[in-house]
């Protein structure tokens, strides 16, 4: 076997080979590059809004995965949409599912286009007019990436052709039926490790592709290498998720364990399953029947797991629980670099951050709580701030749409405020203390008129956190600012009334306004923070 891979490597045309193989795995880089931007917001909504079920996420991921030619950048916004709770783990099982049937998409194209047809006639021309446009044209036109996405196309099937060249001349000076009394197991393990190393499954398609059409392989033998490539291609997945997240562990663990049962089924049908492709496309097509076969297995798989899709999401939370030293719910479940999940996951963690900021504050206002339950509390709440600014401050440093960019402004302002709003609450945590446990009859009337200001308030912005319009949303914060304003000044004349009727010492009218300043401050921080959450940033600022 050594001697038959050393003859093998002397008799191929290698560096015309090796230069195939990297212009081709450049050339998806390229692609996949181009079509993410080409694809752009609207793409990711569909993607995100359209996996309500594993069916569903099955579809997604079949058109996602075969549009992108990338299942690698489907995967990461699988785990990330997962992390931000926009799509539950079930759903994304189908769309891992779906992104596997994809892949073979390449092989269907490259099959009848690249094998058919002279390949530099058409791969020039898009590698010419592709690169010329895509550098002339202004880079931030829509344009320009479409004829990045052509020049890139071209590339991918010059590659081709360099390898389908390297193959073609292995047949002149090699025998290549020594190949062919090599077990299936043999080329099922060299397709693992090609595409555990290349850490491309469709470098390994186009490889097998061109070796099957030179004759240097049998269908049988590419038909195993390809399964080990489906296997191989899991890796970098595994890798991926290794240190990451429960969530991102438990997407590529999920990735893994049905390749590993999709590609156990293949082999053990492997024969009668190469009977039935060549039955549809006759002996005389073996890359029709590589790529036919290819979708099959991956066909059958989805039919193993999809039954039983809930039982596979609770194994995978058995086996990678989730860990609970995180302060925030959602954005250690997503990575920084998808923008689009990682505000959406933001969004997630204010919304319970203010909550949080609510329960604390009333803690400060009303005395719930002992002041060492409530500087824990308040501690608490100032690692949750810490951990979503650090994260926003990483998210700002990725190339970011002009509305992405603006709503991370919302959100910076939003962190600021419910800082405030906690620091003015805490200030005067003990001076609300010592005017509640006061025997002074005017202080009484003083801390409860306070009191059920803030309690009505902070009622009228608990709504709000309910109302899902717009418009509702604005007239409520204004209203609710209007009344904080009136409270402020109602107090305010009460304290002056009691000091003018000598019924209260200018030392304590000195502490009784500054503990009204500062629940005007902290309750009007409380609803810029909310302004800048519930609403779009036009209506904010018109606030």
């Amino acid at each position: 076997m050594i001697m038959d891979i050393l003859k093998l490597l002397e008799a191929i045309d290698l560096w015309r080979f090796i230069a195939g193989l990297g212009i081709f795995l450049l050339s998806m880089s390229l692609i996949e590059a181009a079509l993410v931007e080409l694809a752009g917001r609207r793409f990711k909504t569909i993607f995100r809004e359209y996996t309500k079920t594993p069916i569903r996420g099955i579809f997604i991921g079949t058109l996602a995965t075969s549009f992108l030619q990338s299942s690698s950048i489907v995967t990461l916004m699988v785990i990330s949409f997962v992390g931000a709770g926009v799509i539950e783990m079930r759903n994304a099982l189908g769309v891992i599912f779906g992104s596997n049937l994809g892949t073979t998409f390449t092989g269907w194209i490259v099959t009848f286009i690249g094998f058919e047809f002279n390949i530099q006639s058409f791969a020039f021309p898009l590698i010419g007019v592709g690169a010329l446009l895509s550098i002339l044209l202004p880079r931030h036109l829509k344009w320009t990436n479409f004829f990045r996405f052509l020049a890139s196309l071209g590339l991918l099937f010059l590659g081709l052709d360099f390898m389908k060249g390297a193959m073609s001349s292995l047949t002149t000076s090699f025998d290549v039926s020594t190949l062919h009394v090599y077990s299936g197991i043999i080329y099922f393990i060299f397709g693992f490790i090609f595409t555990a190393i290349t850490q491309s499954s469709s470098a390994t398609m186009m490889t097998t592709l061109a070796a099957l059409n030179a004759g240097v392989i049998a269908l049988p033998g590419a038909a195993a290498l390809i399964i080990g490539a489906d296997l191989g291609t899991t890796i970098t997945a595994l890798i991926a998720g290794f240190g990451g997240s429960p969530s991102k562990k438990q997407t590529s663990l999920a990735h893994f364990s049905f390749n590993v049962g999709t590609n156990l089924l293949a082999l053990i049908i492997l024969k009668p399953l190469l009977l039935f492709v060549t039955f549809i496309f006759g002996e005389n097509e073996p890359l029709y029947s590589l790529v036919l076969f290819h979708s099959c297995f991956n066909l059958l798989g989805i039919f193993l797991y999809l039954p039983f899709t809930n039982k596979f999401v609770e194994l995978l939370r058995k086996w990678v629980p989730e860990r609970n030293h995180h302060f925030t719910k959602f954005i250690h479940k997503v990575s920084h670099t998808v923008p689009e999940a990682a505000i959406e996951a933001l969004g997630k963690d204010l919304l319970l951050v203010l909550d949080e900021l609510l329960s604390t504050n009333l803690e400060a206002f009303t005395i719930k709580r002992s002041r060492k339950e409530f500087i824990r509390n308040y501690e608490d709440l100032k690692e949750r701030i810490s951990e979503i600014l650090s994260y926003i401050l990483l998210v700002h440093e990725q190339k970011l749409r002009e509305e992405d960019s603006k709503r991370l402004g919302q959100f910076l302002k939003a962190i600021d405020n419910i800082s405030r709003s906690a620091k003015a609450a805490k200030d005067i945590h003990h001076n609300m203390k010592n005017i509640e446990n006061s025997a002074r009859v005017e202080f009484i009337d003083i801390h409860k008129e306070l009191l059920n200001s803030i309690l009505k308030t902070y009622e009228l912005i608990d709504e709000v956190r309910g109302l899902d319009n717009d418009s509702l949303i604005f007239e409520e914060i204004l209203e609710i600012k209007n009344i904080n304003n009136r409270d402020q000044i109602n107090h305010q004349k009460m304290i002056y009334d009691f000091y003018k009727l000598k019924s209260i010492r200018e030392l304590d009218i000195a502490t009784l306004l500054n503990i009204n300043r500062e629940i005007y401050s902290s309750t009007n921080a409380l609803i810029s923070a909310i302004k800048e959450i519930l609403l779009p940033i036009e209506k904010a600022e018109d606030i």
